[in-house]
């Protein structure tokens, strides 16, 4: 029989830790503590850490020793050799990850990189095309998007790039082991526009040991907060909501769903080829003029502590993760 686990948040364990830190919330000396404490909690004892994260959002904590659910095996999988493993280091690195993308065949999907730099305030603002962005390689949320420059002043886009170097040092303070291991640079890439004035849907292809499984998909992103969303099965039919906090759950009816995408049989290949050493790995995807666009590779989406999890094909997505994968134990460093 199979079994369909539960994994809305949960009354007592998520209450409970919320409501121990409410009092540490409340104004911004506060939080700043609170802020520096969950650092050093991250980067000193990250398995208990993980957990209190997990117990937070999931209310009930988890077992990382026999991992059953979803994002137990995911946060197995990142306490254990995803995060140690160099090939998953590159892959979370947004510069890095073009070089595996080429090795991979599928180098044709690459956005077009203008350029890459040390610092923000290396970028010339006269250098750059009249719509661009510029992310951080490591760590996510560091970005700036540009869709047209024409409206944006040379002290602008100084301010801007000031600003954006303060947002990335913030985010370095609370950088995995792994992610400190490696140096980050900031990318200047193409801006994908899909004509809408939107941010072009978000296609995000869960693989199992290199096999699609099902597609999460992202609309409206245009204040980085999606509007709604839903998880597809590869034949485009709707198989479960996105959890986005104990707030929010991203739905879209069965019948406002949109088309499929027009690239969808290259997506899932594409997807297939860049998934094929893992045991679990998202590929996020955009389809741009009728062409696939490569987002990145999120082999820890939300962190591994929260999200939605559904049945593919009448099976928990969290059976689908084998940590044997390729006979290798990936719980371990």
């Amino acid at each position: 029989m199979t079994r369909k686990i539960d994994v809305s948040p949960s009354p007592r364990v998520g209450w409970t830790i919320r409501s121990s830190l409410k009092g540490f919330t409340d104004d911004d000396g506060r939080q700043m503590m609170l802020g520096g404490l969950k650092r050093a909690f991250s980067r000193y004892a990250p398995r208990t850490s993980q957990k209190v994260k997990y117990a937070y959002n999931h209310g009930r904590w988890p077992d990382f020793r026999n991992p059953r659910e979803f994002y137990e095996k995911l946060s197995a999988l990142k306490l254990g050799a995803y995060g140690t493993d160099p090939l998953i280091a590159q892959c979370a690195d947004k510069a890095a990850v073009r070089e595996y993308v080429e090795q991979c065949g599928c180098g044709h999907i690459l956005t077009e990189l203008y350029g890459t730099y040390d610092h923000p305030s290396e970028i010339i603002y006269d250098d750059m095309p009249e719509a661009f962005v510029v992310k951080a390689s490591i760590g996510d949320g560091v970005n700036y998007c540009c869709p047209r420059k024409s409206e944006v002043t040379v002290e602008q886009f100084r301010a801007d790039m000031r600003a954006l170097e303060k947002r990335w040092s913030v985010r370095a303070q609370r950088r995995t082991a792994q992610e400190r291991s490696r140096r980050n640079v900031f990318l200047v890439e193409e801006y994908l526009d899909d004509g809408s004035g939107d941010v072009p849907p978000d296609y995000k292809v869960h693989c199992f040991g290199g096999v699609p499984k099902a597609i999460s998909l992202f609309l409206g992103r245009s204040d980085g907060e999606p509007e709604s969303g839903a998880i597809f099965s590869l034949d485009w039919n709707i198989i479960g909501d996105i959890w986005r906090s104990a707030n929010k759950v991203l739905t879209i009816e069965p019948e406002k769903a949109p088309e499929p995408p027009i690239t969808l049989r290259e997506m899932i290949h594409a997807s297939s080829l860049l998934s094929a050493p893992f045991p679990y790995m998202r590929v996020d995807l955009y389809e741009i003029d009728g062409c696939v666009k490569f987002g990145e590779l999120t082999p820890f989406p939300a962190g591994c502590t929260r999200g939605s999890s559904c049945l593919i094909d009448g099976v928990p997505m969290g059976d689908l993760v084998d940590l044997k994968y390729g006979g290798r134990d990936w719980t371990k460093p």
